[in-house]
């Protein structure tokens, strides 16, 4: 009997110290995850050869402008940290140019002529 009662310790042991093994969480790279809150469109004004853009909310973005003829950059910019960007193109060429905007992922275009 004692040799029963101590194979049923002996069980109800190995049960327990399987219950509490630590498992790892696996933690996602940047790289997964994926964004749960989504931006207000940007929105984009041309006074002459000045753009001014608004992201709706303090954000990390990236602003590409690229002739459309050519396809040669004539700005580029990484802004941290802001909610309006303004910069001026004077002595670029009068021609059509897309606008590129990446904010945090979020790819926005747009199209404008000088």
């Amino acid at each position: 009997m004692e040799k029963s009662l101590l194979f049923i310790l002996f069980c109800c042991m190995g049960f327990v110290a399987k219950a509490q093994t630590i498992e790892e969480i696996k933690i996602l790279d940047a790289n997964e995850i994926v964004p749960v809150c989504i931006f207000d469109a940007p929105t984009a004004y041309q006074n002459g050869t000045t753009i001014n853009i608004r992201l709706g909310e303090t954000a990390t973005s990236t602003v590409t402008v690229i002739n459309k003829e050519t396809g040669e950059p004539a700005y580029s910019m990484i802004y941290a940290g802001t909610d309006n960007i303004l910069f001026d193109l004077k002595g670029k060429a009068k021609e059509t140019y897309t606008l590129l905007i990446n904010i945090e992922g979020m790819k926005y275009t747009g199209e404008f002529t000088l």
